[in-house]
Parts: C-alpha cells; sequence; structure tokens
C-alpha cells in the first residue's frame, strides 16, 4: 500500500474516533444539566408569629401581694412550719438577725430561735483541723444539739474570720447525733445557712462573729469573764451551753 493511501486511512479512523467521542459526550450532557437544574425540596420553617396569652403573673416584678401569680399554686412540701429566722447582715463584732435582734456574742439558730452559745475561746493562730488549740472544746459545747427536738441534718459553723476546720472529735461526736458538720468562715457560714433555710432543710448554724469582745456572764448571782467559767457555774447551765434569747 502506498504511503499516501496508508495516512488517508489513519486520518479516517482518527476523524472516526473523534465523531464517536462527541456523540457521546453530548448524550452525557444534557443528563448532567438535568441533574444540576433538579429543583431542591426542602422543608420550611414556619413564620407565623407567637402569640402570647394574657397573664397576671407580672414577670419577676415585685408582688405585694394585691394581685395573684402563677407561682401562688405551688407550695414547698418540705418547707417547715416554724418561723424562719435567717442572718440579715454581719458587722464586725455582731450579727444582725431577719428579726432585728442584734447579737454581740456567739449564737446558735436552731429551730426557730436564737441561742447565746457559750462557745470556747478560738485562737485563729493557734487552731489546727488536728487538734492543738481545739483543747477547751469538748462535747458539752455542743450538748444542746443532744437535747433539742428536731435535731438538724447539719450544723453550719461559722469559725470567724476565716475558716478553721474542726478536729476529728468535734465531728464524731456530732455524727453519733446524725449530725453533719461544715465549717466555713462566719460570712460564707450565714450565706449558706440562709440558703438551706430557703430551701426547707432542717439546718442549725453555730456561728461565731469575727471580733469577739470578752463579756461577764452572771449566773446564779455570780458573775465570770468569758472564758473564766468555774466548776459550780457549769453545774447549773441548765442547757448547757446555750440560752434563748428573748
Amino acid at each position: 500500500m502506498a504511503p499516501a493511501h496508508r495516512l488517508a486511512c489513519r486520518t479516517a479512523g482518527l476523524a472516526g474516533r473523534l465523531a464517536r467521542s462527541a456523540a457521546s459526550s453530548s448524550s452525557v450532557a444534557p443528563r448532567l444539566a438535568s441533574a444540576v437544574a433538579a429543583p431542591r425540596y426542602h422543608r420550611n420553617l414556619s413564620t407565623s408569629r407567637i402569640v402570647r396569652l394574657p397573664s397576671d403573673d407580672p414577670g419577676g416584678k415585685p408582688n405585694d401581694g394585691s394581685y395573684p401569680t402563677v407561682y401562688d399554686d405551688f407550695k414547698n412540701i418540705t418547707a417547715s412550719d416554724q418561723p424562719q429566722l435567717s442572718v440579715h447582715s454581719l458587722a464586725e463584732d455582731c450579727i444582725t438577725l431577719s428579726d432585728g435582734l442584734v447579737v454581740h456574742q456567739p449564737a446558735i439558730l436552731l429551730n426557730g430561735q436564737a441561742l447565746l452559745w457559750d462557745a470556747p475561746l478560738l485562737d485563729l493562730n493557734r487552731a489546727m483541723p488536728s487538734g492543738p488549740g481545739w483543747e477547751a472544746w469538748s462535747d458539752e459545747a455542743w450538748r444542746v444539739f443532744e437535747i433539742c427536738t428536731p435535731r438538724p441534718e447539719i450544723i453550719i459553723f461559722g469559725t470567724g474570720k476565716r475558716v478553721l476546720p474542726p478536729p476529728a472529735s468535734v465531728k464524731r461526736y456530732l455524727n453519733t447525733l446524725g449530725i453533719q458538720l461544715e465549717a466555713h468562715d462566719t460570712r460564707n457560714a450565714s450565706s449558706t445557712y440562709n440558703l438551706l433555710t430557703e430551701e426547707g432543710r432542717l439546718v442549725a448554724a453555730a456561728l461565731i462573729p469575727a471580733t469577739r469582745k470578752p463579756t461577764k456572764r452572771v449566773i446564779s448571782g455570780t458573775a465570770a469573764s468569758d472564758g473564766a467559767t468555774t466548776g459550780a457555774e457549769k453545774e447549773t447551765e441548765q442547757l448547757k451551753g446555750a440560752a434563748v434569747l428573748s
């Protein structure tokens, strides 16, 4: 075969292949175009306006009791029927209660009452959780919780300006009465006591002012300075460490 004839055959074959390729590509292109142009179906979100029903609830505004609110139908079934007594404010040397009483000495808040607490002196620079500085804190300091009814579930202990964890002997005695002890500085102890009281918990507070002033106790016609109680005076203490504040 002549070279010219072979070249013509090759040219014709190449042209045929190009024609077949163009035909196949033209048949695929409409399918691709239709796939791209197909509509996308999706769920439209609701655009209707929110209609709020009228309500007598002021929405967090203070209520003086002149109008009802949605909270009137709710009742805390765990709340105690006894009047709630909480800490209103604290000063350096006194504690002001919610009923207006100002206490300048250690006090116990228990079952809606405030008790003067004959708490032993506590040295902030010496008291250690291992026991040093707590030698005067015998079971007698907590005896009021043994004779009270009902007993609290937990005692929030305010140790003054800063927290002083009590030794294991104090916690062990209270645990035998079914009472837990939690120690804080007096400011945080007051806040924790108020919070648990609002929740209706059986809680008591044993609070020591940040600055404790020495005072005189009069028992059976005798006077003694704070921290110097004699043995005879201890025997005459009926509540063994506490006196009711009227």
